[in-house]
């Protein structure tokens, strides 16, 4: 997988993948930002610094440093720089940066409980009973 399309589950698996990076809290919260302004038709995100950075409640220099981060370890892809009068276009990028390994056993897991909440009440309480510890 290159690109992971803009479904909502996919920017969830995506989310997870940038947790199991063991992301700083700014990381995440640029992640989240971006996540959120992804376009469902494109796959493409392009808001502004300042709508990053004020989602989450960062200044800019810590959402420019956390977007840096993102793109380094491979997470977000600029697709567009932008420029003076326009924001950048980004996307979020899928798991290349494993190693052809997939993705982390985390996100596998938390995957597949995402594909069995859609399914029907069976499969849920069945992959509930399975995956969680109660007390």
């Amino acid at each position: 997988m290159t690109e992971l399309s803009s479904s909502l589950a996919d920017r969830f698996e995506w989310l997870l993948r940038v947790a199991c990076e063991r992301a700083s809290r700014h990381e995440l919260a640029v992640a989240v930002a971006l996540a959120a302004h992804v376009n469902s038709r494109t796959g493409t995100a392009w808001p502004s610094a300042r709508t990053i950075a004020e989602l989450p409640g960062l200044d800019l220099r810590h959402a420019w440093g956390a977007l840096r981060r993102l793109h380094e370890a491979g997470l977000v892809h600029i697709a567009d720089p932008g420029g003076p009068a326009r924001s950048a276009t980004y996307t979020l990028a899928g798991n290349e940066g494993t190693g052809g390994r997939g993705a982390p056993a985390g996100v596998e897991r938390a995957s597949a409980g995402v594909e069995a909440l859609h399914g029907d009440a069976t499969q849920r309480r069945t992959w509930v009973q399975q995956n969680t510890e109660l007390p």
